[in-house]
């Protein structure tokens, strides 16, 4: 073949599949993004205690003078408060999947993602069943405080994830988002309280 005349390659031939991806995870840039999870959540505190404040002033407005601002003022509050706590919630849920996982590292698993079928009006929330290497399995459900999701890996069974955590502090790491595709750390809890995984077994990351 002469020089030049070589066909371009498809820029799919470049697109690497979800196992190469995999293997291409910084665990350690994953674990320090845990932290810097937990400190975005911490820098909202500030602006949700400012929506508190308005929505108190707006209530003493209408008690003082006699303005029409109650009613403006109990939703501001209302809202400030939810997202006061919420906000804390996930900063130190966070905070403490970050110290697990810098401590005690990451351990490979296999997830299939469910939704659970079992009741009709009061369904419980999306269900994560996680198999590790050394047999051993266990059930999470999303922490009540994020809005993170991993329903799109309910079309993908068996997927190669991190785990690190353990008691009621889990996070997954999956190979990428339903936003962008970058590794998705979404954190998790046991489905039952006293459900717990042994530490043996983690890789450092």
């Amino acid at each position: 073949m002469r020089p030049g005349s070589e066909e371009p390659l498809d820029d799919e031939s470049f697109e690497l599949d979800d196992a190469a991806v995999f293997d291409l995870i910084d665990l350690d840039e994953e674990t320090e993004r845990l932290r810097r999870l937990s400190l975005k959540s911490s820098w909202l505190l500030p602006l949700w205690g400012l929506l508190c404040a308005l929505g108190i002033s707006a209530i003493v407005n209408q008690a003082v003078e006699g303005g029409k601002t109650g009613a403006l003022g109990a939703l501001l509050l209302s809202l400030g408060v939810a997202a006061v706590i919420l906000s804390a919630r996930s900063a130190a849920g966070w905070r403490r999947r970050y110290l697990s996982a810098k401590t005690d590292g990451w351990r490979f698993a296999r997830v299939t993602v469910k939704p659970d079928h079992g009741r009709v009006l009061n369904r419980l929330p999306i269900a994560l069943h996680l198999v590790f290497d050394d047999g051993s399995e266990t059930v999470l459900r999303p922490t009540t405080w994020t809005l993170r999701s991993c329903r799109r890996y309910r079309e993908n069974p068996d997927a190669k994830v991190w785990v690190a955590g353990e008691g009621e502090d889990f996070v997954v790491l999956f190979t990428d988002g339903w936003v962008a595709p970058v590794p998705y750390a979404f954190p998790a809890r046991p489905e039952f309280p006293s459900e717990t995984t042994s530490r043996e077994g983690r890789s450092e990351g």
